[in-house]
């Protein structure tokens, strides 16, 4: 069994170091000193001197030129390899032990642990140059290792070196050979030995002797052809050197538990099987290099002076406000969203809204179950006629349109009494997954629903609502899904075509699907290809963007089962939208306008950075870049407090909502809320930046992204913790701007500056400032909302010669607003 590599931190230099899955390997010699750091599990270490049992949180080493091997055990490790070669100059005969019955020996072990822990530590962004650090890291674990572990190397015999030479040729001979019928005694006359002095050899350093290392070879390079279905067991045991197919069969029992069918089956059903439900209330993070986190938390260990952090400099060429503004759409602005329609009859959720309209404003409100049973709109009479009943939706619908939101009619879920009998239940088992088992009952629902109200509200009014079928229906049997694109189309031809029966105006929206869906275009092109072969083409086009990784490739160095990960990419939304788009635009020769009708940093309603600052410059980044690629864009959702999930009495979780469950503003409200007073005409943008224009004034907008490690992005929580949230962000750093505005009218301005970052904007970060307790009643609740608040700056200006110098710094993670409005003089 090779290590299973699931993360690379350094391969440069002096110093290798990876996490690994470690389980059992053949003898080996290695070309550096070797440091096993085991994690969790259990591995056997066995040296031509001694065996080792490692447990978690142990340290193992192995020296330059020395056998050794894993005979059992399956654990995971930080690996570290050092070339010694810099040393070897000063101490020839290097060789270290650790003597875990010293106390002296245990003291260093420990601060030995702390130089890898930092070492990983320091190594999480991939894309930073460490190669100082790297090497003064190197020197300092060397130093350490020299000083307290450095012991006489083992006499050996004068013939070592060659007999070691010796037995490298023979196992890359073995190696090139194996499949070929091989003996000791044929062995032993090609390398000049005797059949016994070569039976003790095999012994001695490769810990088996020479019968077994030899099927050991043949066993572990049949696993591949296992996997490739090309050839029959029988053909795989001639191919791999046994003389038949029952003592392959034999020895690969015995070596890996499984029969070689048994074991292809598994593989062949781990490459069927679909990815497994999605628990929407936050897919399993893993905490593996926690034993490696506990040792960054000794201060008396530093690389790195001073607290400073460092920065970089955007210079932007003179921005003329003279300049023909183009129209800014703010396609952000378009659609809020809450999770379903039993959440707008909450006195909660309606203050909530009316606070956001206030504040923010947007036009169109996108939920999902309009059609549960919590809305009581389906029943059935004893003789199975359908009873009807909208007065839930009236009171959500007059409540919406109160307070200027127009409904953005999802039609889901299935009544429980319409269902087929193999339903299933989604959303914390309130949301019904069936296509209706009468379709003529389905039908009736929907011509009965519109013409209601179309009477309630007009048939115009009606008719500038979106309407649309379902959420995310390819999904599968993993969340909301109803089977294949034909299963699907049938279901939307027949709502379709009710509906336009009813009222002909009504805009009717394609199906909202998954990223992967989207992206991959077979779902949504078998889709509208029926579309136009029965003339019910969608006006509007959705799909849902969250930056999730749910199955990784085999070949890549991660995990590779379903977790919790992200794209790598920091502009994943911008690319997921060019590519739907390339896969649309081909269908059409004018194509409908396409919303992103979800889109958020996780799908995780348990996302810790979801409370941070960090939402609120992701969200700053992604609505300015995206602006112009989709009609709309819709951030899910208003609150925490969503019918997705059960509920949760910690404040801040890391659910999705721009407010928490009882109405307290996050850093991404407070972010939509200073978005929302950018101009209706652009000026200039760029990255990190955006100029526009309004009968107010002049706003700039400016933000400091910063993207997470590569090991957060992979599932991996390492030194995080549920109040330290930032520890993702390895490298940190501030941005300054040199913005010149020019074209500037005489005279002088109000200068506004609306800042949110870690210090002010984002109620986590000030939650945890003031002790990160409960809050213990309204008073608690209205002084942490008052704290909360983004700061804000005003000052008097007069332009010299009609320019103005911009040079703000900008703080990681921070949003920053300037607005300049005219005075009259």
């Amino acid at each position: 069994m090779h290590p299973s590599v699931l993360w690379k931190f350094a391969d440069e230099g002096y110093i290798r170091c990876s996490v690994e899955r470690v389980g059992r390997q053949d003898q080996q010699r290695l070309a550096a000193v070797r440091v096993y750091f085991i994690l969790s599990g259990q591995v056997t270490l066995r040296t031509i001197s001694r065996i080792d049992t490692l447990a978690p949180d142990s340290l193992a080493i192995v020296n330059k030129g020395e056998f050794f091997s894993v005979p059992e055990g399956d654990a995971l490790s930080a690996v570290f390899d050092l070339d010694i070669t810099p040393m070897e100059r000063k101490h020839p005969d290097l060789w270290f032990d650790f003597n875990p019955s010293s106390a002296e020996d245990a003291s260093a072990v420990v601060v030995l642990k702390e130089f890898l822990a930092r070492f990983i530590k320091f190594n999480l962004d991939l894309d930073q140059d460490n190669t100082y650090l790297n090497r003064s890291l190197y020197y300092a674990i060397m130093h350490h290792l020299i000083t307290f572990f450095l012991i006489s190397k083992p006499a050996q015999d004068a013939r070592e070196p060659e007999l070691l030479t010796r037995i490298e040729q023979i196992a890359e001979y073995i190696d090139k050979h194996y499949h070929e019928p091989l003996h000791l005694t044929e062995l032993a006359e090609r390398f000049y030995l005797s059949v016994p002095y070569m039976s003790k050899m095999f012994k001695r350093y490769f810990g088996m002797n020479f019968t077994e290392y030899l099927q050991s070879i043949r066993l572990q390079s049949s696993l591949f052809e296992l996997q490739r279905d090309e050839h029959t067991i029988e053909e795989i045991a001639g191919l791999f050197g046994f003389p038949n197919s029952r003592s392959y069969i034999a020895g690969f029992r015995k070596r890996y538990g499984v029969t070689p069918g048994e074991y292809r089956r598994r593989r062949t059903a781990e490459r069927a099987n679909p990815a497994p439900a999605v628990d929407l209330a936050g897919l399993p993070r893993s905490h593996q290099l926690e034993i490696l986190a506990r040792y960054l938390q000794n201060d008396e260990i530093t690389v790195t002076s001073g607290a400073a952090l460092p920065s970089t400099l955007t210079e932007l060429p003179p921005c003329d406000v003279r300049t023909e503004a183009a129209p800014f759409p703010h396609t952000w602005q378009k659609i809020a969203s809450i999770g379903s329609a039993a959440e707008l009859l909450s006195a909660e959720n309606q203050t909530m809204l009316r606070e956001l309209q206030r504040e923010i404003g947007f036009r169109y409100i996108l939920f999902h179950g309009l059609l549960d049973d919590d809305m009581m709109v389906y029943g059935e009479t004893a003789a199975g006629e359908p009873e009807l009943n909208f007065g839930y939706i009236d009171m959500a619908f007059d409540f919406l349109l109160s307070i200027g939101l127009t409904p953005f009619v999802e039609l889901s879920y299935m009544p429980r009494l319409l269902a087929r009998p193999d339903a299933r239940y989604a959303n914390a088992g309130r949301g019904c997954i069936s296509l209706p088992k009468d379709m003529g009952k389905w039908e009736l629902l929907m011509e009965r629903l519109v013409k209601h109200l179309d009477l309630c509200y007009g048939p115009q009014t009606v008719a500038s609502w979106p309407f649309t079928l379902w959420n995310l229906p390819d999904s599968g049997s993993t969340i909301f899904g109803l089977g294949s694109p034909k299963e699907y189309f049938d279901f939307y031809l027949h709502t379709y075509r009710a509906i336009r029966r009813c009222n002909s105006g009504i805009r009717f929206c394609g199906p909202s699907c998954l990223t992967e869906t989207a992206e991959r275009g077979d779902y949504l092109m078998e889709f509208l290809k029926l579309c136009r072969e029965h003339n019910c083409v969608p006006e509007l086009l959705r799909y849902h963007f969250y930056p999730m990784r749910f199955r990784q490739p085999e070949s890549a160095n991660v995990r590779t089962e379903p977790h919790l990960a992200y794209r790598a990419s920091p502009n994943a939304l911008r690319e997921s939208i060019e590519l739907v788009k390339t896969h649309i635009q081909g269908c059409f020769d004018r194509m409908p306008p396409m919303i992103v009708s979800e889109w958020n940093a996780s799908i995780s309603h348990r996302e810790l950075l979801s409370d941070t600052a960090f939402q609120a410059a992701y969200i700053a980044k992604n609505t300015l870049e995206n602006a112009e690629g989709a009609e709309a864009l819709c951030y899910w959702t208003l609150s925490d407090s969503i019918r997705e999930v059960n509920i949760t009495d910690s404040l801040y979780h890391g659910g999705l909502g721009l407010f928490t469950f009882n109405g307290i503003k996050k850093a991404s409200y407070q972010a939509f809320r200073i978005l929302a007073r950018l101009g209706d005409r652009k000026i200039a943008s760029g990255d990190g930046w955006c100029v526009t224009e309004s009968e107010k004034g002049i706003q700039i907008l400016l933000y400091n992204y910063q993207h997470y490690s590569q090991l957060y992005a992979d599932g991996e929580l390492f030194d995080m913790t549920f109040l330290n949230r930032y520890t993702p962000f390895v490298n940190p750093t501030r941005r300054k701007f040199s913005l010149p505005l020019t074209g500037l009218t005489s005279g002088r301005y109000i200068l506004t500056e609306t800042v949110i970052n870690t210090v002010s904007g984002s109620s986590f970060d000030k939650w945890v400032e003031l002790g990160a307790l409960p809050l213990t009643g309204n008073d608690d609740r209205i002084y942490l909302q008052a704290m909360s608040l983004p700061q804000v700056r005003k000052r008097i200006i007069r332009p010299d010669n009609d320019s103005l110098e911009l040079a703000p710094t900008l703080e990681p993670h921070e949003v920053r607003l300037i607005e300049l409005q005219h005075l009259d003089d």
